[in-house]
């Protein structure tokens, strides 16, 4: 059974200055729910029980967010917001959050790193909030099924645009069934010339525990960082890899443009402001023909 996740949210977040300069960029939020938050619900509906947050030395203001009893304050104010929180408190309260401090930022890899003798021998999710994916199917919750039938680590991809190719982790695959891959080929941010393909690896993750000591083994990059890609390009060698062509939209919420396109998604979904807004763009921002 699959019930650990890790979140990984130690990054610096110098494209998100000066705000993320005070605060944490786990805590921006997507119209008014902080990005951490919506990889922690995906994590609850996918049936994790336990979440390692690792976060940086000066990210604490993330732990008092998750602690904090707010909601005794706002319940006697404004009903929409009480229902809002009560969900939050019920999810809260039904999964164990632990923290660790990366002292230094290292990379991803280095990240997950810490989280290792809390996982032990067992097999675990890692959730990066950087990307956000609605789905009526949590994405996580396929992935863990998909690792139970093939007993193989599992990655979610997706296709992109060439311009983020260079950018990206990219894999080439051969296909099983419908949305399932085998991910022959694995590269961290390849020249477009040199890609595979266009399918990148997102932020979510199914792994074994092996993937620990491959990590251990891992030389830093030019950056001195330790990259997980590198230590999935072991396990692949070893066992294999799956890759999940996951539905839903998705959104890069790791740059100031991602975030806001998730908040205009998440605001014209809205059933209570989704109209409003809707209106004000168009009499504003869209010209009639």
């Amino acid at each position: 059974m699959i019930d650990t996740a890790i979140i990984p949210v130690a990054g610096l977040a110098t494209r998100f200055l000066p705000v993320s300069k005070q605060v944490p960029k786990a805590l921006l939020p997507i119209l008014n729910k902080p990005m951490i938050e919506f990889a922690i619900e995906e994590a609850y509906c996918s049936g994790i029980k336990r979440i390692i947050i690792v976060m940086g030395p000066d990210q604490s203001s993330i732990k008092d967010y998750f602690e904090n009893d707010y909601l005794k304050t706002v319940k006697q104010r404004a009903s929409l917001k009480e229902q809002q929180l009560e969900k939050f408190v019920e999810i809260i309260n039904s999964i164990e959050i632990l923290y660790i401090v990366q002292e230094q930022p290292l990379g991803l890899g280095h990240a997950i790193l810490q989280a290792e003798s809390y996982i032990e021998t067992n097999s675990f999710c890692v959730f990066l909030p950087d990307d956000v994916i609605f789905s009526d199917s949590p994405c996580m919750s396929e992935m863990i099924e998909i690792y139970k039938e093939y007993s193989l680590p599992v990655l979610a991809i997706k296709e992109v645009d060439d311009k983020k190719v260079p950018l990206l982790g990219i894999v080439d695959v051969n296909k099983y069934k419908k949305d399932i891959y085998k991910i022959i080929e694995m590269v961290e941010k390849p020249s477009l010339e040199k890609a595979p393909s266009n399918l990148a690896i997102i932020g979510r993750y199914v792994l074994p525990s092996s993937v620990f000591s491959e990590l251990k083994n891992v030389k830093p990059g030019a950056n001195g960082e330790i990259q997980i890609t590198d230590a999935l390009v072991k396990i692949m060698g070893h066992t294999g890899f799956n890759g999940f062509k996951f539905s839903g939209t998705h959104f890069d919420i790791g740059n100031p443009i991602g975030l806001l396109q998730a908040s205009v998604h998440t605001v014209t979904n809205d059933s209570q402001f989704g109209e409003d807004f809707i209106n004000w763009m168009k009499a504003n921002f869209i010209k009639p023909n």
